[in-house]
């Protein structure tokens, strides 16, 4: 990984937590918008364990779901250099190809973070970033709920806009998972323990968003048995299919 990232880790760690309570006060938007950061990552990848730390410390009460979304996304393009990732997706390495054309880049990376639809390299002003966007008023209404028994999950997402919307706009649902970690065999991270977080374990297909009318998503599942009810959560998100802007998120532990 260039450098530049772990210079930047320390410095982005002090200013969100001496900086980021601040996004929560003052006044603001009734409905204001909610940041998604994106992290496309690979257990394959020698420079993703700094970035997946990174992502883990913005657990925290100063940065909560109202505030900020974080999903990690493994992509399995690494796969055939020495380890499988057993969290990635052939998908999830369709959406970062998809972003990455969004953004005008010429080609995918890992570790990758994507803010907001947008390509973010600015590790340090990300709380910045959170309370610009938290600053303004979200097109969409967002309402997220879980009911879980057991192994039985059913998880209800309505979107309502509220602004003039661009009816190419998709309505996507996740589960991710916290606290997982690998010992990984083989591959330029052999050896090493590896911690995640916010790891996607599913993203549902996407459903348009109508507009001036409410967008319902619903769905029942049985939950596999290596995933810990206790460490999942659920996201949902706007997003505009072209140019890959996230008009609202939202997330919340699974209940």
């Amino acid at each position: 990984m260039p450098s530049r990232f772990s210079k930047s880790l320390m410095a982005v760690l002090l200013t969100v937590v001496l900086g980021g309570s601040a996004v929560a006060q003052g006044s603001g938007p009734a409905n204001p918008r909610v940041a998604l950061l994106e992290l496309y990552t690979s257990e394959g990848c020698s420079s993703c364990p700094p970035a997946d730390r990174w992502v883990s410390s913005l657990r925290r009460p100063t940065l909560n779901p109202d505030q900020l979304v974080v999903l990690a996304f493994h992509v399995d393009y690494w796969n055939d250099l020495g380890w499988r990732d057993r969290f990635s997706q052939h998908s999830f390495t369709e959406r970062q190809q998809a972003l990455v054309s969004a953004n005008g880049l010429r080609t995918a990376y890992t570790p990758q973070l994507v803010l907001n639809g947008r390509d973010f390299r600015g590790y340090g002003g990300i709380e910045k970033q959170i309370a610009r966007l938290h600053s303004e008023p979200a097109a969409v209404r967002l309402r997220l709920e879980t009911k879980q028994r057991g192994t039985s999950l059913r998880i209800t997402a309505v979107a309502e806009s509220e602004q003039p919307l661009d009816p190419d706009s998709s309505l996507y649902v996740a589960i991710y998972e916290n606290n997982l970690e690998t010992t990984v065999e083989n591959g330029e991270n052999r050896g090493r323990r590896l911690r995640h977080d916010f790891v996607v374990r599913t993203l549902f297909r996407p459903i348009t968003i109508t507009a001036g009318k409410a967008t319902r998503w619903e769905q029942k599942l049985s939950l596999p048995a290596d995933w810990k009810i206790n460490d999942l959560g659920v996201a949902a998100f706007v997003q505009h299919n072209r140019t890959a802007e996230v008009l609202q998120a939202t997330a919340h532990a699974v209940q």
